[in-house]
């Protein structure tokens, strides 16, 4: 599982977005599980929230 974070400029506050990638059998790709869209206040908030997307989706391919 990869957290991707999607910025409008490298000094922002807090990115615009975020893409959750799970891991395919081709190393160096993946598949996009998950985007999620701000704004958020600051970067831990964006974080906490993708976070919680990305538990949320492991949980969900659990049997």
């Amino acid at each position: 599982m990869f957290l991707k974070f999607v910025w409008n400029r490298p000094n922002d506050e807090a990115p615009i977005g975020a893409r959750i990638i799970e891991p395919v059998h081709i190393d160096g790709l993946g598949e996009v599980a998950a985007e999620l869209e701000g704004p958020w206040p600051d970067y831990p908030t964006a974080l906490d929230e993708a976070m919680v997307a990305a538990e949320r989706w492991i949980d969900s391919q659990l049997p």
